[in-house]
């Protein structure tokens, strides 16, 4: 094999490992994208909902990470909205739990989220929404 196919080869095997690992971990806040699922961040979501009685657990959408924040979009019955979540060590914690008013950067910044982040955030989060599952 010439040198550049072996290295495209330990490239596409190195960033296959990193996915696979990022499937079994709590989630590394570089290694996040747009609209993905994140399995940690959605358990979070749902052991939030049901410490909190919700009478429907949230179906969650999409999964937007930066740094250490995330905003979620869910869907649950009729109602919709958005979670914030920001990582300490190893886990997710929500920070807010809304129907749909803290997808702005504004919203964002107010509850704590650096600017640099929030405008990055919400832009991720409205790309999303063309993609939101209907009611």
């Amino acid at each position: 094999m010439s040198r550049i196919i072996k290295q495209n080869l330990l490239g596409h095997i190195m960033a296959a490992t990193l996915c696979i690992g990022f499937i079994f971990s709590l989630c590394t806040p570089a290694s996040a994208g747009v609209c993905q699922n994140v399995p940690a961040i959605t358990q979070a979501v749902d052991a939030y909902a049901a410490n909190e009685q919700f009478t429907m657990i949230p179906t969650v959408q999409h999964t937007t990470v930066i740094q250490n924040y995330a905003l979620v979009d869910w869907i649950a019955g009729e109602g919709a909205g958005e979670v914030l979540l920001q990582l300490t060590g190893s886990t997710w914690t929500v920070l807010s739990f809304g129907g749909g008013s803290i997808n702005q950067a504004v919203a964002l910044e107010s509850l704590g989220v650096p600017v640099s982040v929030a405008g990055s955030l919400a832009a991720q989060m409205h790309a999303c929404e063309g993609t939101r599952t209907p009611l």
